[in-house]
């Protein structure tokens, strides 16, 4: 009979060798049955074998406690016919307590804190913070294997309106050569933090550039993706994006265009690129950097009056970077995170009156973010933010230049994580809104400070995160 420490071995080495390969073991017994465990660990380092590498369902190198894992295998759910399910709870409390609140100089056309605010297809819930008590959102994630070829991820909010599909799409995990296709309506891979969701920010709120550029909601669409990772040894994904074009700041078509003689234009309206490169920098040091840009052949807005518009086509391009450092000690300690990203935008536009075109001109802005979290204790961190939003922030018709002026915003925050299920965070962020022009005079803000207090609390499974 095996002895319980032959056993353990037995268990142990196991792990290590594929599943068929026990059967080249047979000779490894003994006469009486009872398997050799010298001969069998001798075995396995003759063989050197590993455990097969793990990547990250986009491809991209998988993050686990701060640690990149590069690899090449797919990672299915093994949840076929019960899928995983989780919930998660989004609260703030938020207090002005000095200075007006006011839009960032430039962009409040683009952009609302309220609830009413829509973006396109089923926009109606925002992401952005209000005075007092707020449910910001209630996540409800299903997300499993449909069959060996297909993973499949529902993600609805419950807010004060209602139900609102937030993501909803699958994703191909069989094609060869390093190939994905996505599609249904996702989060685009531009940028870097467009991607998470709001209870995976680093702080209570987005950053300006990617609030007042895309929108509460981000650059979120209906539409088409497909990607590719190199064969190389540095982590290389390209992809491309086919998209509805329905977003307020790069993509959209009023209701009110085609009664003002304007041209309406089909989906798709919006096409996307992107690119993302990881070196190989170690156990203990990830690097994620990326380019991305889209252009748009329909940006329209319609005056209230009805008989004035805006009607042309926008395009932007993006740069981000993100370092990450783990210390190896428990809970995060020590653990450094760094990241940043920029943004420019163009939109080239007609100036319709009365149905003809009274001018043309260019609107140029741009804007940038830096933060940098440090945890500091086990289950403790903290974060510096520093932001500008309209370095440039022009408008040209026929010549004539408006400028408006630059946006700052700084913001520093503590979290505290009880759990991986749970955490609490305050945060002070102070933000100067900049000179508006408004005809022959300038309005000067002195700006404005805010305090947030935030809890996040789930339930369930919830899928590892890209890096």
């Amino acid at each position: 009979m095996l002895s319980f420490t032959r056993i353990i071995a037995i268990l142990g080495a196991g792990l290590v060798f594929a599943g068929p390969s026990w059967a080249q073991d047979a000779d490894s017994q003994s006469a009486d049955g009872e398997l050799r465990i010298d001969e069998v660990l001798e075995q396995v380092e003759s063989r050197g074998q590993r455990p097969a590498p793990i990547r990250a369902r986009n491809g991209g190198p998988l993050q686990i406690s701060g640690m990149q894992v590069a690899g090449t295998s797919p990672v299915t759910s093994g949840t076929a016919f019960n899928p995983a399910i989780s919930v998660i709870l989004d609260t703030v409390f938020s207090r002005q307590f000095s200075g007006e609140a006011l839009e960032p100089a430039g962009f409040g056309g683009d952009h609302s804190h309220s609830h009413d605010h829509s973006h396109g297809e089923g926009g109606g819930h925002s992401h952005g913070i209000e005075e007092g008590f707020q449910v910001r959102e209630v996540e409800l994630v299903f997300s499993g294997s449909v069959d060996p070829f297909f993973d499949l991820l529902i993600q609805a909010v419950i807010f004060d309106g209602g139900v609102e599909l937030e993501e909803g799409f699958v994703t191909t995990t069989a094609l060869p050569a390093g190939l994905q296709i996505k599609g249904g309506k996702f989060r685009s891979d531009i940028g870097y933090i467009n991607r998470q969701h709001t209870h995976d920010w680093d702080f209570t709120d987005q950053p300006l550039v990617v609030e007042n550029m895309f929108g509460d909601e981000g650059l979120t669409e209906l539409g088409a993706q497909l990607s590719w990772v190199a064969p190389t040894d540095t982590y290389t994904r390209l992809g491309v994006e086919v998209l509805a074009g329905d977003n307020p700041g790069v993509s959209t078509q009023s209701e009110e265009a085609e009664a003002l003689g304007l041209e309406t234009s089909s989906e798709p309206r919006l096409f996307t690129a992107f690119a993302k490169f990881g070196p190989d920098l170690g156990y203990d040091h990830a690097l994620l950097a990326g380019l991305s840009g889209g252009f748009s052949d329909v940006w329209q807005s319609v005056a209230e009056s009805g008989d004035e518009a805006l009607d042309g086509s926008a395009w932007f391009v993006g740069a981000d970077a993100v370092y990450k450092y783990d210390s190896g000690k428990p809970f995060g300690q020590g653990d450094w995170v760094v990241q940043g990203e920029y943004f420019y935008r163009e939109r080239n536009l007609d100036y319709i009156q009365n149905g003809s075109i009274a001018r043309t001109g260019k609107f140029r802005q741009d804007g940038f973010y830096a933060q940098t979290l440090y945890g500091f204790q086990p289950r403790w961190n903290a974060g510096l933010r520093y932001e500008a939003l309209g370095l440039t922030n022009e408008t040209f018709f026929d010549g004539l230049n408006e400028e408006a002026g630059t946006t700052y915003r700084y913001a520093g925050q503590i979290s505290f994580l009880p759990t991986e299920f749970s955490r609490l965070r305050f945060q002070l962020s102070h933000t100067e809104p900049g000179d508006a022009p408004h005809g022959d005079h300038i309005d000067r803000h002195d700006g404005f400070w805010r305090a947030d207090l935030q809890f996040t609390f789930s339930l369930g499974v919830h899928g590892a995160h890209d890096f």
